[in-house]
């Protein structure tokens, strides 16, 4: 996450690398509004993670922040309020973050990532052909 992107939008924040300490960190903060989620964190996944979050601060929002796509519907499925692919947008994330706070459901994958296939003998021939799901 930039952490530059969030202060410039005027959000404190507290960024924690230790998932294992987290139940030790939640009573300590004011108020709890937000949270971006990285899902492969060291020493617990991030949907444990949610849950310890959940179970101190039932109201703040926690939003998945990592690279699986593909892990969107189990997110969804898990309880998360949101989703944001990484890398994140420097030109979109000041709107996604205002459509978060005032309540909206954000869910995003990050912008202007696709594959290439090449097909064919030696690639001779080859075309590039976008598949998109927008």
């Amino acid at each position: 996450m930039r952490w530059s992107m969030l202060s410039k939008q005027g959000v404190s924040c507290t960024q924690l690398t230790n998932p294992t300490i987290l139940p030790d960190i939640l009573p300590t903060l004011e108020r709890l509004h937000l949270v971006f989620l990285d899902l492969e964190m060291p020493s617990l996944d991030g949907y444990s993670v949610k849950d310890i979050i959940k179970a101190h601060v039932r109201d703040a929002l926690v939003i998945a922040y990592t690279v699986p796509i593909h892990e969107i519907n189990m997110v969804r499925q898990m309880g998360f309020d949101g989703f944001l692919g990484k890398p994140l947008d420097n030109t979109r994330f000041p709107d996604q973050l205002a459509r978060i706070l005032r309540g909206e459901s954000v869910w995003e994958r990050a912008a202007g990532r696709f594959c290439v296939l090449f097909h064919g003998k030696r690639f001779e021939n080859s075309k590039i052909r976008r598949f998109t799901d927008r």
